[in-house]
């Protein structure tokens, strides 16, 4: 039913290097194998002892010019590709006559480098759709020619849409210089990251029925300067946190809260609570058990005994193995306790801006939570484990390390009261309990989740 028309296609190497395509068979039945023609070429080379040799030096030259990236012998690329293919095909026998090149194969091909994905795609053919008459897609409306938004762009298709799909330019309509939409949007949510509340106060809509922005020129003006960046958002972030805006004291003024108490025109910088992940991530910072690799599978939730129901995986472990929240493995019905508490989004949705409350169960959780009551005692270990200083400036450090500033005279006097208390209950001021407890006290204090 098909026929005549244009096949997407995916071509994905996971083995580093250099991708080539022999050729490309579609039909009912799939490809025909090409097993029994390679399985030839291997036997003609296996002759004799000069040939199996010469097999595995050519094998040997291919795999290592893989390896090195220098597979760039264009000429010869496809008699390369055809060897391989051969070779892959004896690997997959167990009979004798292919245990020379199997080993040979495999002990090459395990020397590559680490896999990096690439993917190389072309446009199917381009078909437009029809209207669902009430949402029914049984029953057909009119046809509608690809275009972008009739409210943005008109009722003009895309460019070029005849003959392709359009993605493309429907990607360059979105972010051409003249659209501002995007560049606003973004430059919004930038904002609201850094400030707790963005330009416009209703990330998600920017219609009519969303709020209007509080600074429009401002927010056209950042918009512009991200575009002409060439949309850079590190530029964008180092601009908002190098502005006295975002340098200025989160200390009330009676006067200016009289008149702006909303502190809608930002005469203050607002205190901000971080959010759940953040707490979790700044938790791994200072025990010492952050583990800082980028990327790779994230582990499953550590599951307690109160969390049951359908589809229940396997328990991960209680700090993740360190990794930062962004990889945790997230299901929709065993979500992390903790996270939860400090206003984690359910994940069914997207969610522009996230709720901020303050709960007795946040105060709950930082108390008795089994991850941080294990960090903060991976902390206390980790104080200990410097010889040599005294509960002063054990004190000093941890107070440094939670909170960026040195302790004030009265908390440096309760703290070294409380190491005390605690070195008599416990024998010892150098018993790790001691410490434990400190750092308890400390994450349990507001500035500890809270940004001034």
């Amino acid at each position: 039913m098909w026929k005549g028309h244009m096949a997407y296609i995916e071509l994905i190497d996971d083995n580093d290097g250099f991708i080539a395509v022999d050729q490309i068979v579609t039909g009912d039945r799939g490809p025909q194998p090409r097993l029994a023609s390679e399985l030839e070429y291997v036997a003609k080379l296996l002759e004799s002892p000069e040939s199996a040799k010469a097999i595995r030096t050519h094998a040997e030259t291919i795999i290592n010019s893989w390896a090195n990236g220098k597979f760039d012998r264009l000429p010869q690329v496809t008699g390369d590709i055809q060897f391989l293919n051969a070779m892959l095909a004896a690997v997959r026998l167990a009979t004798d006559p292919w245990t020379a090149p199997r080993a040979e194969y495999n002990r090459l091909t395990a020397s590559l480098p680490l896999s990096r994905r690439a993917m190389a795609m072309c446009d199917g053919t381009p078909e437009n759709e029809r209207v669902f008459i009430r949402g029914n897609h049984k029953s057909l409306g009119t046809e509608v020619p690809r275009r972008f938004l009739e409210a943005v762009a008109g009722r003009e298709p895309i460019a070029g849409s005849d003959r392709t799909s359009g993605r493309l330019s429907l990607a360059q309509s979105i972010v051409k210089p003249d659209n501002p939409f995007v560049a606003r949007v973004m430059v919004n949510r930038i904002w609201q990251h850094h400030f707790g509340r963005g330009i416009v106060a209703s990330p998600d809509d920017f219609g009519v029925q969303g709020q209007r922005p509080t600074h429009p020129e401002l927010l056209d003006w950042l918009a512009k300067s991200f575009i002409d960046n060439g949309w850079s958002m590190k530029k964008l972030h180092r601009e908002l946190v190098l502005s006295n805006t975002y340098r200025m004291s989160s200390n009330l003024e009676p006067a200016s809260e009289e008149k702006d108490p909303q502190n809608r025109l930002w005469h203050r910088m607002p205190i901000q609570r971080m959010e759940a992940e953040v707490i979790r991530d700044s938790l791994l910072m200072i025990s010492g058990r952050l583990n800082p690799a980028m990327e790779g599978p994230g582990p499953l939730p550590h599951l307690t005994e109160f969390m049951v129901g359908r589809g229940r995986p396997g328990s991960g472990p209680l700090d993740g193995n360190g990794r930062r929240s962004i990889y945790l493995n997230v299901r929709r019905n065993f979500l992390n306790p903790m996270f939860l508490a400090f206003d984690y989004p359910i994940p069914f949705s997207s969610m522009g801006r996230r709720s901020v409350s303050n709960v007795p169960a946040q105060a709950l959780a930082m108390m008795n939570n089994p991850f941080i009551i294990q960090q903060a005692e991976l902390w206390g270990k980790r104080v200990l484990s410097v010889p040599g200083r005294s509960p002063r400036d054990r004190i000093v450090d941890m107070v440094e390390t939670a909170f960026a500033r040195t302790p004030t005279d009265t908390e440096l006097t309760e703290l070294l009261g409380f190491v005390q208390e605690q070195g008599r209950e416990f024998g010892s001021v150098d018993d790790p309990r001691v410490w434990a407890n400190v750092a308890h006290v400390l994450v349990n204090l507001k500035e500890f989740i809270f940004i001034p």
